[in-house]
């Protein structure tokens, strides 16, 4: 059963997240930017966008917040819908320890 918690800081935000056997769930309290570039991938912006509109992530000084877990299909979307930008999941989220998620998916694939 995987549940590796981990962190995500981007530009005075704070992410919190859980990689499980279902997918990669963004917690609730992390802050998001409010904030999206062009290189962000579309269908999470659009996510995101939902959420704003459902409630669940709502605006709180310069910035917004997840006001309930959500379940993304990988930490790359996590990381994105997070830091409004293009980012790689495996070198964006850390444990509490500091290693990246790349360098605990690599351990855990045997390499």
């Amino acid at each position: 059963q995987l549940n590796l918690d981990l962190v995500f800081r981007v530009n005075k935000l704070t992410a919190f997240g859980t990689l499980t056997d279902e997918g990669f769930v963004l917690k609730k309290g992390s802050q998001l930017s409010k904030l999206n570039t062009e290189s962000a991938a579309s269908r999470v912006i659009t996510t995101k966008e939902q959420l704003i509109k459902d409630g669940r992530i709502v605006p709180q000084g310069d910035h917004l917040v997840l006001q309930e877990d959500f379940l993304l299909s990988s930490s790359s979307y996590a990381a994105v819908m997070v830091a409004g930008t293009s980012r790689s999941g495996p070198q964006s989220w850390l444990t509490p320890d500091g290693r990246t998620l790349k360098s605990i998916e690599d351990s855990m694939l045997g390499q």
